[in-house]
């Protein structure tokens, strides 16, 4: 099984993991890790250029979940991500709260085509409006889009 810290170290440059908080959790029938990591090709060091990594590994999918403020950044390693994990099935960022800047990313990943189908994305998303999340869903060319201007 890949994780992202293996995947991240051997192919992608601008990331440096930091810190691995954890790897090989069980909850349930999941395997989770969590990793600090850091934009390598930024010129500076400060913490806005970290990431909080969770990934979750589930039978038929894989979750991360990008917590920083560097959300163009996040969404680069999204986009790199589909070689290794599958297509990307669902996608949502969480807005910040007010006066806050910490992004949080959450990519669903398979490599079936329907893993999650539109029956599951809409009880999904009506899910998150009961919980009142200020979630905005996004489509593969956002995420692209977005990811473009962390090359900038």
């Amino acid at each position: 099984m890949q994780n992202f810290k293996n995947v991240a170290e051997s192919n992608f440059k601008d990331c440096k993991i930091k810190k691995v908080l954890y790897t090989n959790k069980v909850v349930g029938n999941t395997i989770q890790n969590n990793f600090k990591i850091s934009n390598s090709s930024s010129s500076s060091s400060n913490q806005q250029d970290e990431l909080d990594v969770i990934e979750i590994h589930a039978p038929e999918l894989i979750v991360e979940k990008f917590t920083g403020k560097h959300y163009s950044f996040a969404c680069s390693l999204a986009v790199r991500l589909i070689p290794y994990y599958g297509t990307i099935q669902f996608a949502y960022v969480e807005k910040p709260n007010e006066g806050g800047d910490v992004v949080i990313l959450v990519v669903y990943y398979s490599k079936s085509n329907n893993t999650i189908d539109e029956n599951t994305k809409n009880q999904m998303m009506f899910y998150h409006s009961q919980q009142s999340l200020d979630l905005k869903y996004l489509t593969l060319e956002e995420i692209i889009h977005a990811a473009a201007a962390a090359k900038e």
